[in-house]
């Protein structure tokens, strides 16, 4: 009867996917997770590679039915550090824990039922298409300590109508968001630079004549707009702060959209505003 116990308890199978690392996946008996289950747990929902050298996990595959999930902070004393292998699940909500450093390519792909995204690392990157066609997510809030977002990491979220883009975002992923209709988009304090002047194809954010975006807010620190944001549709423009150099701003928007700027802010009599519908806000 101990030896059977022992046997059950066990979770770590010596087939090892790198040479100094292994893999554990759940035993039968502990696999087999209720409906009712709601929080995802090492034994029970993912298969995982210890890495030893560097004492992080790798979280590899889910292998539950749990619909909203919590990354743990650590399995076998060892942080997580990379979350992937959730592709075509049924998760609801995912709560990424403070360790997790890294999203894998194409790890939520065709989560149609994925609705709510909590990341609470301090410094993290989301690798191309992370989210592709999650198409239930309607808002999301991407933190400070998001440093990159790899291609199409949210293309054909095709429910998405705000986003919040923060300060901390340097790296911009080729058309990041294709397919997406965003209405309300905003930037945080502290982003000086959108958009790569070295990408002239880079369309971040595409809107068109059927898919409008509705409102998009810059914040005061903007000192460099560039083309390749890939604007081309917008109802209304707010400027927090003084007119950022934007010297492809025809090619960005329309002369239908309204640029909004704060009162006592500057640059608003340039040039390059000619033709185009200004509107003076408190």
């Amino acid at each position: 009867q101990n030896q059977q116990t022992e046997q059950e308890d066990k979770t770590e199978v010596e087939s090892s996917p790198a040479d100094d690392s292994e893999v554990a996946t759940p035993d039968d008996n502990s696999a087999q997770v209720g409906e009712s289950s709601l929080i995802a747990t090492p034994k029970t929902s993912f298969e995982y590679f210890v890495e030893k050298t560097n004492k992080t996990v790798t979280i590899n595959r889910f292998l539950g039915d749990e619909i909203n999930v919590v990354v743990p902070e650590t399995i076998d004393g060892y942080p997580v550090t990379y979350v992937d292998g959730f592709t075509d699940s049924n998760v609801e909500s995912v709560v990424f824990s403070k360790n997790v450093a890294t999203i894998g390519e194409n790890a939520f792909e065709n989560c149609k039922y994925l609705k709510t995204i909590e990341f609470k690392s301090s410094s993290f990157e989301i690798s191309p298409y992370a989210f592709y066609g999650c198409s239930s997510i309607e808002e999301l809030i991407l933190p400070e300590g998001l440093n990159r977002i790899g291609s199409y990491a949210f293309a054909d979220c095709t429910s998405l109508k705000r986003l919040h883009i923060p300060a901390s975002l340097k790296s911009y992923g080729h058309r990041m968001f294709e397919g997406v209709s965003i209405e309300y988009l905003t930037f945080a304090e502290g982003v000086e630079t959108i958009g790569d002047p070295s990408d002239s194809i880079t369309l971040a954010f595409k809107s068109s004549k059927t898919a409008t975006i509705k409102s998009v807010i810059f914040p005061a620190s903007l000192k460099t707009l560039h083309y390749t944001i890939g604007f081309s549709y917008v109802d209304e423009i707010i400027f927090e702060g003084d007119l950022p150099s934007c010297e492809h701003l025809r090619s960005m928007v329309t002369t239908n959209t309204v640029i909004k700027y704060k009162k006592g802010t500057k640059g608003w009599d340039d040039r390059i505003l000619r033709g185009y519908k200004l509107e003076e806000i408190n």
